[in-house]
Formats: C-alpha cells, structure tokens, sequence
C-alpha cells in the first residue's frame, strides 16, 4: 500500500468491528465476499470496517469473511465468491493463486495494480479483476490547484521511471484545467535535486506524484525545503505530506475507499466494474506553510465544494 499515514480515532473499535464480521455467516447466502488483508493494520482494519458496514446494508444476504493471505492460498473459491485484497501483498497473493473467482481490489496505487495485472495474472483472467485504486484522478487535483491558487499558471513535475509513462495523462488533465506542464525526467537518484531546482525555475507550484525514485524518507523533506525557499506551494498525495509541509492535498482515507468498495458489491445485478479511481475524498491544507508563504487560501470546505462538481466515476 505504500507509506501512507492514517489517523484511526478508535482501534479497539475496528478491531471489534473485523472480528465481528469474521464471525458473520448467512445461512443459504447467494454471495460470498472474502476479505484478504495485507496486514492487520490500521489502515486495513479501517477499510475492513467500513466494508463491513457498508455490506451490513445490503438487501440481499451475503457471507462475509476475512482470510490470511496463507489460507487464501490454499482455499478453492468458485464464481459465486468475491475476494477483496486489501493492499499491494494480498493482490499479489491472490494474482498468484489460481482460481475462477472474481477479485477486486482496494487500497493500492493504481500503478502497482496494473502491473500485477500485468505480470502476474494470467491474460485469460485478466477480466476478472478489478481494482478501486489510491490514486486521486489528474483533473481533480488540478482542479483542486484551480480552486486553491487561481493564479497558478505553471505546474512542474518531476518524473521518475515509474511515473513517465504518466506525461501525456498529465498533459492533457493540465491543458483541460488551463495549466501548462512543465516535467522533466529524472536521470538519476543523484540528479534529483538539480532536475527540481530546473522544473521550479519554470513552475508556479510543484505537483508531488507518488513516485518513490523522487518522493521517500531520503528526500521529502529537502524537496519540501527547497520548494519552500523558492516561495513554490507543493501539491501532495496524501494527509501525510501535508503534515510534512506540502501546502495541500486531496487524499482518499481508507475508510472512503471500503464505503466505495461496499457500495460496487451491493449493486443488482452485481458486475465486476473497470478499475476505478476513488468516488470519495478529503482536503486538507497546511494553513501554517499558506501564511509562510503569505497565500490565501479559501476554507477546505469550501474546496471541498469546488471539486464535488467533477464528474464521478
């Protein structure tokens, strides 16, 4: 799933909540929904919780489980159950496992899903998977800057080998918000610093996208740094890097990503969708880092509001 940062308000209480739904069974069930988690984790526990609740609405009856990755290897399930790997390590578990059942996934980069599908699932069932990714669309977040920074023009980005093949989608998100993108491509690890310094000399803000050649432990905070002393807002990815300085970010909790997954399991007829980005989404600003940078910055609620008129998936 990456590093990402959550807040759980009460753990004791989704620990109770997973344990519940382990526990709850259907006689005479017409689905079966298998959780598989990568860890047993905040973050997960979170999404489990909410999936749980959101399925505890359903019509019809449903069978709802949650199984390591080990016994989900050994488990033989037919086209009649879902499973639902929570993160990157119980994709790739269930990717690796052979089986007809249908898989959707939750709580991983989009990136990282589609080259799992892409390296490890059989091209004959590709069509079986799915997944609702962590990765906020492009439009949004640009629209997001929009809203924030009206008089943002130029938007740099730096790009690594996992993000490249990103240029076009970024250009044409940009040009349909009337930004204009400046990228560069990282050389090298050693190169980092240097390739920032010539995308901000041409930037009115940085875009951070979640690639872990320029964005980890390492660099974050010299990317922050240098950004900062150049007087350029940074664009983050998660509530995490806004905490570490970025001025603002729109994020997806792990409880909006299960409210969503919940919500594709409960439609009739139910079909496995395409991969999807998240429906739901948070804002968050870094109103010390705005004042540092004497930006005035509308209410979150506010931006909130701007970016609920986009399109949903």
């Amino acid at each position: 799933m990456g590093k990402r940062l959550y807040l759980v308000p009460d753990t004791l209480q989704l620990w109770l909540a997973v344990l519940l739904c382990m526990g709850f069974v259907t006689e005479g069930c017409a689905r079966q929904v298998v959780l598989v988690l990568s860890e047993r984790s905040a973050p997960y526990l979170e999404a489990a919780a909410a999936i749980s609740s959101g399925l505890a609405e359903a019509d019809g009856k449903l069978a709802l489980r949650i199984l390591s990755m080990n016994e989900v290897r050994d488990s033989g399930f037919g086209a009649d159950t879902l499973l639902v790997p929570l993160g990157v390590k119980a994709t790739e578990a269930l990717a690796r496992s052979p089986g007809v059942a249908p898989v959707l996934a939750g709580l991983l980069p989009r990136q990282h899903y589609e080259k799992i599908l892409r390296e490890l699932v059989l091209r004959a069932r590709r069509h079986q998977f799915s997944a609702v990714s962590l990765d906020q669309p492009y439009p949004r977040q640009f629209r997001l800057l929009n809203a924030a920074l009206p008089d943002i023009k130029q938007v740099g980005v730096l790009l690594g080998s996992a993000t490249l093949s990103e240029r076009d989608m970024l250009e044409e998100a940009a040009e349909d918000s009337r930004l204009q993108l400046v990228t560069k491509t990282l050389d090298n690890v050693t190169t980092l610093f240097p390739d920032i310094d010539a995308v901000l000399l041409h930037s009115d803000a940085l875009l951070l996208l979640p690639d872990v050649e320029v964005v980890n432990r390492a660099s974050l905070q010299s990317l922050i740094l240098t950004s900062y002393r150049q007087r350029r807002p940074v664009l983050g990815y998660s509530a995490a890097l806004v905490k570490a300085g970025a001025l603002l970010a729109v994020y997806s909790t792990p409880e909006q990503i299960g409210r969503q997954i919940a919500e594709i399991i409960r439609r009739k007829p139910f079909v496995l969708p395409p991969p999807q980005p998240p429906r739901y989404f948070s804002v968050m600003v870094n109103r010390n880092v705005a004042r540092a940078l004497s930006l005035t910055i509308p209410a979150d609620a506010q931006l909130y509001a701007a970016l609920q008129a986009e399109p949903q998936p």
